[in-house]
């Protein structure tokens, strides 16, 4: 697909000097950043649908771990202690 984006003289110009430092095209580094931009946006609507999902399985079974837990957990990780994640309760 093939698409033309205008844009005001300031960023054009901004474009054009970052294209220049990075030793890169101005068609690169304008479609490295949409892809980023489209991966970011597509992690949150991921995030927001799991977050969902999860508050929907919340509702019916009262499911969860405290912050405490999660945090006392979280607070292993990498060390010599390393505990597994603690079991969700009601």
């Amino acid at each position: 697909m093939e698409t033309t984006l205008t844009f005001d003289k300031g960023l054009s110009t901004r474009i054009q000097q970052l294209a220049t430092s990075t030793k890169c095209s101005n068609e690169s580094l304008m479609q490295t950043a949409i892809l980023d931009y489209v991966e970011r946006c597509e992690a949150k609507s991921q995030f927001i649908k799991e977050s969902l999902e999860s508050l929907e399985q919340f509702k019916t079974n009262g499911l969860h771990l405290t912050h405490a837990e999660v945090e006392d957990w979280l607070s292993s990780w990498g060390t010599d202690n390393e505990v597994p994640m603690p079991p969700c309760h009601n």
